[in-house]
């Protein structure tokens, strides 16, 4: 089992904050075709995991269904859309995703090796029908990262 906490993405302006935050339980399975006695120990490896995820949008968005037009004496036909103020949530959300990993360990003792891992994370996040955030598409909760470790083997 293994547990991250993310920020994806995260802005702040005047006009919008959206935050996206993700912690996830995974659960993996690691194949090492060279074995365990090795001066480096390679490792690849896949599994499941359920991601936790919540979103916050706010401030001032732009209204594209409130349309109107102002014509300049030089530029034409300018088209102008209205401003509304926003503050819209989906909290306490999870998910089911995939992760596909691969990695070096190196052994430092007899039970404990430092290690260097990538892995690929995938997992949409869906919003709930009806919610302020109805008209949005799926977003990826999905990246990739580095980490490093020690590992003590049992």
């Amino acid at each position: 089992m293994w547990a991250e906490t993310k920020t994806r993405w995260s802005a702040d302006s005047e006009y919008l904050r959206l935050l996206e935050s993700e912690p996830a339980i995974q659960f993996s399975v690691k194949l090492m075709p060279l074995g365990r006695r090795n001066r480096f120990v390679p490792y690849i490896g896949g599994g499941v995991g359920l991601y936790f995820w919540n979103v916050s949008l706010r401030g001032s968005m732009i209204d594209f269904t409130d349309e109107w037009v102002y014509t300049d004496p030089d530029l034409g036909d300018v088209p102008i859309f209205g401003i509304v103020q926003t503050d819209a949530r989906e909290e306490n959300r999870a998910t089911f995703g995939y992760h596909a990993l691969a990695g070096l360990m190196f052994p430092i003792g007899n039970r404990i090796t430092l290690s260097a891992e990538f892995r690929y994370n995938a997992a949409k996040g869906r919003f709930k029908s009806g919610s302020s955030f109805t008209d949005f598409t799926d977003f990826d909760l999905g990246g990739y990262s580095l980490m490093a470790g020690l590992n003590y083997w049992f």
